[in-house]
């Protein structure tokens, strides 16, 4: 006989509360300029992208390591990336640390949140794992940012972005693979240090592919294209607005 067990009111409510901080953000945001409800444009095709990728490994023979935990290991970085965006005010501070250990909180906390829901026996593994991955993908976007911020192009910051967060995940995935052997007093096999870099390769790729609808729509709408500029703090890009060639929708700023 089958026994139903009623889930916890913790597993409802804790994978929420990062919905409704994005919800709490986007009131506010639009309290200030009714454009702010554009952001939910690249968050949609984030979510939609992150559920086929999903979607795909589910029929593949990786299923077994990615089952159930994809979700919630991206989502909490496309929600954190339009959190980021509804709330540029927080960036104003003029010395770089400080903006980059806020976007570290942002990140941790939303992960922390959807993931503190997973069973025992890999949540600590877990959590682990989406710190080092974020921290990493932060630095990438640090370094994309300081070599293209004098030139910005969508393309040129992609490319940089995608190979630095390839290169710092492989290294970071490494060492802490490598730690985790000396921890446990067990030699790492040297098949093992190529899957664990196949392993940094493939989630560079799922991160780097659920921030780019945001880079693509930023490029494309006046007004959080002036928010990406005072996060990044990038120069050799001008607003849509500046530019009399492009016209914009007055109610949304995307250029049409």
């Amino acid at each position: 006989m089958y026994n139903w067990i009623a889930p916890s009111l913790t597993s409802l409510l804790l994978p929420n509360i990062p919905w409704l901080i994005l919800f709490i953000a986007l009131i506010l945001s639009l309290r200030r300029d009714k454009r702010a409800w554009a952001i939910l444009v690249p968050l949609l095709v984030s979510e939609m992208a992150l559920l086929g990728i999903d979607k795909i490994f589910s029929m593949t023979p990786v299923r077994s390591l990615t089952e159930g935990l994809l979700y919630p290991f991206v989502n909490p970085i496309i929600l954190s990336s339009a959190v980021i965006l509804l709330s540029p005010d927080i960036f104003k501070r003029k010395r770089w640390i400080f903006s980059f250990l806020r976007t570290l909180l942002i990140f941790w906390g939303m992960g922390l949140l959807s993931l503190l829901i997973l069973p025992e026996e890999m949540k600590n593994f877990i959590l682990i794992l989406y710190g080092v991955a974020t921290l990493g993908f932060i630095l990438s976007i640090s370094i994309a940012r300081n070599i293209t911020r004098k030139n910005f192009g969508l393309i040129r910051f992609s490319l940089f972005l995608l190979l630095s967060t390839m290169l710092i995940m492989i290294f970071f995935f490494m060492t802490f693979m490598a730690i985790q052997s000396a921890i446990e007093n067990m030699g790492m096999p040297s098949g093992q240090f190529f899957q664990t870099a196949i392993v940094a390769v493939f989630l560079s790729l799922i991160l780097f592919v659920s921030i780019l609808p945001f880079l693509v729509f930023c490029m494309k709408n006046q007004f959080y294209l002036e928010r990406m500029i005072m996060i990044l703090r990038i120069q050799g890009i001008m607003p849509p607005a500046i530019d009399s060639e492009v016209k914009t929708d007055p109610r949304t700023g995307i250029g049409c």
